[in-house]
Protein backbone atom coordinates (compact mmCIF):
# COMPACT_ATOMS: atom_id res chain seq x y z
CA UNK A 1 0.00 0.00 0.00
CA UNK A 2 1.43 3.10 -0.79
CA UNK A 3 1.98 6.03 1.67
CA UNK A 4 -0.31 9.16 0.54
CA UNK A 5 1.11 12.87 1.01
CA UNK A 6 0.06 16.39 1.13
CA UNK A 7 2.04 19.27 -0.34
CA UNK A 8 0.80 22.85 0.46
CA UNK A 9 1.74 25.52 -1.43
CA UNK A 10 0.50 29.12 -1.06
CA UNK A 11 -1.17 30.06 -4.24
CA UNK A 12 -4.17 27.75 -5.36
CA UNK A 13 -3.24 28.06 -9.05
CA UNK A 14 0.75 27.13 -8.64
CA UNK A 15 -1.28 24.26 -6.40
CA UNK A 16 -2.96 22.70 -9.87
CA UNK A 17 0.05 22.62 -11.61
CA UNK A 18 1.89 20.85 -8.92
CA UNK A 19 -0.87 18.44 -8.72
CA UNK A 20 -0.66 17.48 -12.77
CA UNK A 21 3.28 16.88 -12.11
CA UNK A 22 2.72 14.64 -8.49
CA UNK A 23 -0.45 12.55 -9.88
CA UNK A 24 -1.47 9.89 -6.97
CA UNK A 25 -0.82 9.72 -3.71
CA UNK A 26 -0.73 12.97 -3.25
CA UNK A 27 -2.83 15.40 -1.87
CA UNK A 28 -1.76 19.22 -3.40
CA UNK A 29 -3.75 22.16 -1.62
CA UNK A 30 -2.97 25.81 -0.62
CA UNK A 31 -3.14 27.55 2.44
CA UNK A 32 -3.64 31.14 0.78
CA UNK A 33 -0.25 32.72 2.47
CA UNK A 34 -0.02 33.34 5.92
CA UNK A 35 -2.27 31.27 8.36
CA UNK A 36 -1.13 32.80 12.03
CA UNK A 37 0.18 35.99 12.72
CA UNK A 38 0.71 38.47 16.08
CA UNK A 39 -2.79 39.13 16.97
CA UNK A 40 -4.53 42.30 16.02
CA UNK A 41 -6.83 42.84 19.23
CA UNK A 42 -5.20 42.30 22.34
CA UNK A 43 -7.30 40.52 24.84
CA UNK A 44 -8.37 39.95 28.04
CA UNK A 45 -4.91 39.59 30.40
CA UNK A 46 -2.90 40.03 27.57
CA UNK A 47 -1.81 43.06 24.94
CA UNK A 48 -1.45 42.51 20.35
CA UNK A 49 2.48 44.58 21.42
CA UNK A 50 3.66 43.15 24.69
CA UNK A 51 4.76 39.56 25.53
CA UNK A 52 6.55 37.71 28.26
CA UNK A 53 10.41 37.41 27.50
CA UNK A 54 13.76 36.53 28.60
CA UNK A 55 17.23 37.94 28.05
CA UNK A 56 18.95 37.19 24.81
CA UNK A 57 15.99 35.00 23.94
CA UNK A 58 12.98 35.90 21.46
CA UNK A 59 9.83 36.34 22.58
CA UNK A 60 6.75 33.50 21.91
CA UNK A 61 3.60 35.75 22.20
CA UNK A 62 -0.01 33.91 21.64
CA UNK A 63 0.08 33.66 17.82
CA UNK A 64 -3.88 33.87 16.13
CA UNK A 65 -5.35 32.73 13.06
CA UNK A 66 -5.37 35.25 10.29
CA UNK A 67 -8.45 36.30 8.85
CA UNK A 68 -10.04 32.99 7.33
CA UNK A 69 -7.39 30.97 7.67
CA UNK A 70 -8.51 28.62 10.73
CA UNK A 71 -11.62 27.29 8.85
CA UNK A 72 -9.63 26.43 5.65
CA UNK A 73 -6.37 25.03 7.48
CA UNK A 74 -8.83 23.13 10.39
CA UNK A 75 -10.55 21.47 7.14
CA UNK A 76 -7.09 20.45 5.56
CA UNK A 77 -6.28 18.60 8.78
CA UNK A 78 -9.16 16.99 8.31
CA UNK A 79 -8.50 15.68 5.49
CA UNK A 80 -5.35 14.72 5.57
CA UNK A 81 -6.20 12.63 8.57
CA UNK A 82 -9.52 11.02 6.79
CA UNK A 83 -7.18 10.10 3.92
CA UNK A 84 -4.31 8.90 6.01
CA UNK A 85 -1.46 11.34 4.80
CA UNK A 86 1.98 10.03 6.59
CA UNK A 87 4.41 12.60 5.35
CA UNK A 88 3.77 16.77 4.73
CA UNK A 89 5.61 18.64 2.28
CA UNK A 90 5.40 22.15 2.98
CA UNK A 91 5.84 24.27 -0.02
CA UNK A 92 5.49 27.87 0.82
CA UNK A 93 7.51 30.71 -0.68
CA UNK A 94 11.15 30.12 -0.31
CA UNK A 95 11.76 33.59 1.12
CA UNK A 96 11.21 34.97 4.70
CA UNK A 97 7.89 34.92 4.93
CA UNK A 98 7.78 31.93 3.64
CA UNK A 99 9.70 29.96 6.03
CA UNK A 100 7.51 31.37 8.98
CA UNK A 101 4.35 30.08 7.04
CA UNK A 102 5.88 26.93 6.88
CA UNK A 103 6.59 27.20 10.52
CA UNK A 104 3.37 27.63 11.79
CA UNK A 105 1.92 24.82 9.46
CA UNK A 106 4.38 22.49 10.88
CA UNK A 107 3.21 23.33 14.05
CA UNK A 108 -0.17 22.65 13.40
CA UNK A 109 0.74 19.33 11.33
CA UNK A 110 2.62 18.05 14.01
CA UNK A 111 1.06 14.93 14.96
CA UNK A 112 1.33 13.21 11.42
CA UNK A 113 4.26 11.20 11.30
CA UNK A 114 6.66 13.33 8.83
CA UNK A 115 6.82 17.17 8.31
CA UNK A 116 9.27 18.46 5.63
CA UNK A 117 10.08 21.72 3.87
CA UNK A 118 10.71 21.91 0.30
CA UNK A 119 11.48 25.41 -2.27
CA UNK A 120 11.42 25.58 -5.45
CA UNK A 121 12.01 28.83 -7.96
CA UNK A 122 10.12 27.91 -10.65
CA UNK A 123 7.07 25.62 -11.12
CA UNK A 124 7.72 22.89 -13.36
CA UNK A 125 7.73 19.02 -12.90
CA UNK A 126 11.67 19.06 -12.75
CA UNK A 127 12.33 21.59 -10.00
CA UNK A 128 9.27 20.21 -8.05
CA UNK A 129 10.67 16.61 -8.17
CA UNK A 130 13.86 17.59 -6.97
CA UNK A 131 12.34 19.97 -4.46
CA UNK A 132 11.25 17.16 -3.09
CA UNK A 133 14.19 14.93 -3.40
CA UNK A 134 16.20 17.67 -1.16
CA UNK A 135 13.45 17.98 1.47
CA UNK A 136 15.11 19.79 4.57
CA UNK A 137 13.96 21.17 8.09
CA UNK A 138 12.69 24.21 8.84
CA UNK A 139 15.09 27.08 9.17
CA UNK A 140 14.84 28.88 12.53
CA UNK A 141 17.21 31.55 11.86
CA UNK A 142 15.19 32.33 8.96
CA UNK A 143 12.03 32.19 10.86
CA UNK A 144 13.46 34.24 13.92
CA UNK A 145 14.22 37.01 10.66
CA UNK A 146 10.74 36.95 10.46
CA UNK A 147 9.79 36.94 14.03
CA UNK A 148 12.06 40.02 14.59
CA UNK A 149 10.75 41.91 11.85
CA UNK A 150 6.89 41.29 13.15
CA UNK A 151 8.21 41.98 16.47
CA UNK A 152 9.59 45.35 15.53
CA UNK A 153 6.72 46.49 13.45
CA UNK A 154 5.12 46.13 16.59
CA UNK A 155 6.34 47.42 19.07
CA UNK A 156 7.71 50.46 16.96
CA UNK A 157 5.11 50.78 13.96
CA UNK A 158 2.03 50.17 16.41
CA UNK A 159 2.70 52.25 19.30
CA UNK A 160 4.65 54.75 17.37
CA UNK A 161 2.38 55.58 15.08
CA UNK A 162 -0.58 55.68 17.65
CA UNK A 163 1.45 58.66 19.08
CA UNK A 164 2.26 60.13 15.68
CA UNK A 165 -1.44 60.06 14.84
CA UNK A 166 -2.22 62.25 18.34
CA UNK A 167 -0.30 64.75 16.87
CA UNK A 168 -1.69 64.42 13.64
CA UNK A 169 1.53 63.11 12.15
CA UNK A 170 2.64 60.65 9.80
CA UNK A 171 2.64 57.15 10.61
CA UNK A 172 5.99 55.63 11.71
CA UNK A 173 7.60 52.18 10.66
CA UNK A 174 10.53 49.99 11.78
CA UNK A 175 12.05 50.88 8.50
CA UNK A 176 11.43 54.77 7.90
CA UNK A 177 11.87 55.89 11.25
CA UNK A 178 15.52 54.89 11.78
CA UNK A 179 16.20 55.92 7.87
CA UNK A 180 14.18 59.45 8.60
CA UNK A 181 16.81 59.46 11.83
CA UNK A 182 19.99 59.25 9.46
CA UNK A 183 18.48 61.63 7.42
CA UNK A 184 18.21 64.38 10.43
CA UNK A 185 22.04 63.70 11.38
CA UNK A 186 22.92 64.04 8.26
CA UNK A 187 21.61 67.32 7.67
CA UNK A 188 22.47 68.54 10.79
CA UNK A 189 26.39 67.77 9.41
CA UNK A 190 25.54 69.78 7.26
CA UNK A 191 24.26 72.73 8.48
CA UNK A 192 26.76 72.63 11.06
CA UNK A 193 29.87 72.84 8.16
CA UNK A 194 31.87 76.04 8.08
CA UNK A 195 32.79 76.84 4.10
CA UNK A 196 36.64 76.96 3.98
CA UNK A 197 38.24 78.51 0.60
CA UNK A 198 40.91 77.03 -1.06
CA UNK A 199 43.29 77.26 -4.41
CA UNK A 200 44.13 74.55 -6.60
CA UNK A 201 46.42 73.76 -9.65
CA UNK A 202 46.52 71.02 -11.70
CA UNK A 203 48.72 71.06 -14.72
CA UNK A 204 50.69 68.87 -16.64
CA UNK A 205 54.50 69.20 -18.04
CA UNK A 206 56.51 66.57 -19.59
CA UNK A 207 53.85 64.00 -19.54
CA UNK A 208 53.38 64.05 -15.77
CA UNK A 209 50.00 65.36 -14.23
CA UNK A 210 50.32 67.89 -11.18
CA UNK A 211 47.97 68.91 -8.98
CA UNK A 212 48.73 71.56 -6.38
CA UNK A 213 46.51 72.65 -3.44
CA UNK A 214 46.94 75.73 -1.92
CA UNK A 215 44.66 76.26 1.87
CA UNK A 216 45.26 77.28 5.36
CA UNK A 217 47.70 75.34 7.68
CA UNK A 218 45.08 74.12 10.29
CA UNK A 219 42.91 72.70 7.06
CA UNK A 220 43.66 68.84 6.57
Amino acid sequence: MSIVKLMILESGAKAKTVKKYLGKGWIVQACGGHVQDLPSKGSKGSSKSMWDSERNVLPEPPWGWTSGAKKKITDMVKKAKSSNVEEVYIATDPDREGEFIAWRLSIIFAKFPSQKRVTFNEITETSVQKAIEEAREIDTALVDSAKVRRFMDRLVGFECSRFSRSWRLASMGRVQTPTLGFIIERELLREKHVPIVYNSVNFTSNDTNFKIRFHEKDDP
